[in-house]
């Protein structure tokens, strides 16, 4: 009865494409497509063992047309599976996007079409995905339970004492090598939300959204400060707690602190941050916020 109850895996899906605004972006849906980079309301896979791959928000199923084009449709179609931390639909990773940012299987859909990996970032037991079940709408209750739990989770938080990155997540540490982070907040509306560097707010990054550019970062030579991608330092404001990009002007250091472990970036070795409300979006920071929701932050190789 167990096996069969948890009879599909939910998944975490960003894609890949170097120097493109589609790097380490995150899959939304319209009801009838399946946008990259926003568009829409944030996508929510579920892949069953049969093969099918529905997506609980529009409550539809995806499948892929005579041409390539991937729509949601009520009809299920079998052919998806993940194969080394990557999706893949008939065995292959074809998958492209189209300028208008809908997802295509092969670069023929559309004039300009950009080809794509699609990276599994994580995946979970759950409820076999049918439209129309009882089980589907749980998406909602869950996202209700995950803001209860944040608010007592960052009630008793403090800032923890500046450490030295221990030996081990040193290690973890490349410097030049560049990276993505995207944020981890299980059943919140941030989850695989990728952190965005938005020209308007230099100083403070952004959690998803539509705007800007996602973010791409690297270690400097002494392992425990950050760069953008276009040399600027990382600073973390130690008054707001905001994670940002350094004053254009002057010279202000970047902070020092940051590292890596177990796949995630740390500060002073904590693996919190906050999705902080922001107009109608979110802010980065490493400080709990009026509404805030606490996430981690996967890092995301190219």
């Amino acid at each position: 009865m167990v096996a069969s109850a948890l009879a599909a895996k939910s998944l975490g899906v960003v894609s890949l494409r170097s120097g493109s605004k589609y790097q380490f972006a995150g899959l939304f849906e319209d009801d009838k497509s399946i946008l990259v980079s926003g568009g829409g309301t944030e996508a929510k896979l579920v892949l069953n063992d049969d093969g099918t791959l529905g997506e609980t928000s529009s409550n539809k199923y995806l499948t892929v047309g005579d041409k390539g084009a991937i729509v949601l449709s009520s009809k299920p179609q079998k052919g998806f599976s993940v194969d080394g931390q990557y999706l893949e639909y008939d065995g292959k990773q074809e998958f492209a996007v189209c300028p208008d940012n809908k997802l295509s299987f092969g670069e023929d859909i559309c004039s300009g079409s950009l080809g794509i990996s699609l990276r599994v970032m994580s995946q979970k037991d759950a409820p076999e995905f049918k439209p129309g079940d009882s089980e589907t709408p749980s998406t909602t209750t869950c996202t209700t339970k995950a803001a209860a739990t944040t608010t007592t989770k960052t009630e008793p938080t403090k800032p923890a004492e500046p450490k030295a990155p221990s030996a081990q997540t040193a290690a973890n540490v490349e410097p030049g090598k560049k990276f993505g982070i995207i944020a981890i907040a299980s059943g919140s509306q941030v989850q695989n939300a990728a952190i965005k560097q938005v020209d308007s707010h230099p100083h403070v990054f952004s959690v998803g959204g539509n705007e800007g550019n996602d973010l791409t970062l690297s270690f400097q030579d002494d392992k425990t400060s950050l760069v953008d991608s276009n040399g600027r330092g990382v600073n973390l404001d130690s008054n707001t707690g905001e994670v940002g990009s350094v004053a254009p002007f002057g010279r202000a250091p970047a902070t020092t602190g940051f590292s890596i472990a177990d796949g995630e970036l740390t500060f002073d070795n904590s693996k919190d941050f906050y999705a902080c409300p922001s107009g109608n979006g979110y802010s980065l920071s490493h400080k709990e916020c009026v509404g805030g929701t606490g996430i981690g932050l996967k890092v995301i190789y190219a």
